[in-house]
């Protein structure tokens, strides 16, 4: 059994919040928010890849 990361709802949270700050970026406030939007991102999938593991440890005892 798989461990889904994301919900559908995420994955569209995100793509939106993407677009929305690259759209800002000549706003000056699309940098800031793009790179937290990214940390958030990339800290969610880090977790994530860790529990995949870890399902894969016990799944294999």
């Amino acid at each position: 059994m798989a461990v889904r990361c994301f919900t559908t709802t995420q994955k569209v949270a995100y793509a939106v919040g993407f677009v929305i700050s690259i759209a800002s970026i000549p706003l000056i406030i699309g940098l800031p928010m793009l790179y937290y939007l990214a940390r958030a991102y990339f800290r969610k999938k880090d977790q994530c890849r860790l529990l995949e593991d870890q399902a894969k440890l016990i799944a294999s005892h």
